[in-house]
């Protein structure tokens, strides 16, 4: 299974949408396929972005989203901007990888350079 950025980033949107810190329904995304959305549920419980509750049994894998962690807003916050979000996957993709953490801190400094950007527009830097 190839890791999809993208289908992170959808999971991420979809658990802060939901109201509750109940467990959600099974995620279901177009184009992605329900071993898919699991094993990135997994990876976003194992980085600390999400919180889950295993529903697994011997014969099926079934994760539910309970919550998003201080790190998984953290990420999402810097992530929703769609200009934001393509920009940053076009930086990493320019450089061979798109691990995680760098994209996590080239999100950072694209925010950063919006408010930077902002404060000297307003004569505050």
């Amino acid at each position: 299974m190839i890791r999809s950025m993208d289908l992170i980033r959808k999971i991420l949107l979809a658990i802060e949408a939901h109201p509750t810190l109940e467990p959600m329904a099974p995620l279901a995304f177009d184009g992605y396929t329900a071993a898919e959305i699991y094993q990135h549920l997994r990876l976003l419980q194992k980085a600390g972005f999400i919180e889950v509750f295993d529903k697994s049994s011997n014969t099926a894998n079934l994760l539910l989203p309970t919550a998003l962690t201080w790190d998984g807003h953290e990420f999402l916050d810097n992530a929703r901007s769609d200009k934001r979000w393509n920009q940053a996957l076009n930086l990493v993709k320019g450089t061979g990888g798109l691990a995680l953490e760098v994209l996590k801190n080239v999100l950072t400094n694209l925010a950063l350079a919006e408010v930077n950007e902002l404060l000297r527009r307003q004569g505050l830097l």
